[in-house]
């Protein structure tokens, strides 16, 4: 991060076109608003990391000292405010919140599942069952599964999402995970309204290949020759989100890279191993 407010496109186009807003969650360094077409923006200490559809701020305050869940929001052509406290969202630098996917050596990728595979052994997180075969009954089980702001089959398809985005082509079931199904796992706005408002927009988000900035870490680790402590580094930092969010995630990457196994839990018997 740098000392600047950041802002990302998906951010500017919400505080362009939002008419009316409130507060859908209040933390202490973290806020998101929703809008009237239900679109989402994060407002986001920095200490939280930049995010695809965030506003960033370098000083952010003690948010709930400043506004509660049911203050007003107005937007207005520079600055945004909730309650009393507002501010500049226009001089905020523009952050791009896909990495490279594309740049990465499939070489390294294939380096990188077993190292990836070994952070994730014992760990909690959701993984579908193996009677499902085709990728749409897949994403159609995980979304809106499990509890939380997102629930752990969403952050287990947005993992997914990201392993086709880097071409993790995957070598079980005939290389039914690949990048050219991707579309077939972009949940559509129907299959949206079974999960949570905050949810439902990172998925969209990852639909497209954006993606937090510990995700942007990664990428960059993957892009050079694989070094165990520096991949690691990168994905504890992924490990470290929210309760299961960041295992689930990575669970999903990891999953789909490896060629789709399926099962209950990620094990140490072999690199393709899903065991109950």
């Amino acid at each position: 991060m740098t000392n600047d407010n950041s802002i990302t496109p998906t951010a500017v186009h919400w505080l362009t076109t939002t008419r009316q807003a409130r507060v859908l969650h209040l933390f202490d360094s973290a806020c998101n608003l929703v809008n009237e077409a239900g679109a989402v923006l994060s407002v986001l200490a920095a200490e939280h990391g930049r995010a695809p559809f965030a506003l960033t701020l370098a000083n952010a305050p003690h948010f709930p000292s400043h506004f509660s869940a049911e203050s007003a929001v107005r937007v207005g052509a520079d600055a945004l405010w909730v309650g009393e406290w507002h501010t500049p969202w226009h001089t905020a630098v523009l952050w791009n919140p896909r990495p490279a996917w594309e740049s990465i050596p499939p070489a390294h990728l294939t380096a990188a599942w077993p190292i990836l595979h070994r952070l994730l052994i014992g760990r909690e997180h959701i993984t579908p069952p193996p009677e499902l075969t085709h990728a749409d009954e897949v994403a159609g089980w995980l979304i809106g599964r499990g509890p939380g702001l997102t629930p752990a089959g969403d952050d287990f398809l947005m993992g997914w999402l990201y392993a086709l985005c880097a071409g993790g082509q995957g070598t079980g079931d005939e290389g039914r995970w690949t990048r050219d199904n991707r579309q077939s796992l972009v949940p559509s706005p129907q299959s949206l309204t079974r999960t949570t408002t905050l949810s439902a927009a990172y998925l969209q988000a990852a639909s497209k290949g954006e993606a937090a900035e510990t995700w942007h870490t990664l990428v960059v680790a993957l892009t050079q020759p694989v070094v165990e402590e520096r991949l690691t580094a990168a994905a504890q930092a992924i490990l470290a989100t929210g309760h299961t969010s960041g295992a689930d995630a990575l669970a999903g990457f990891v999953w789909a890279g490896q060629g789709g196994s399926a099962g209950n839990r990620i094990t140490s018997e072999s690199p393709l191993a899903y065991g109950n």
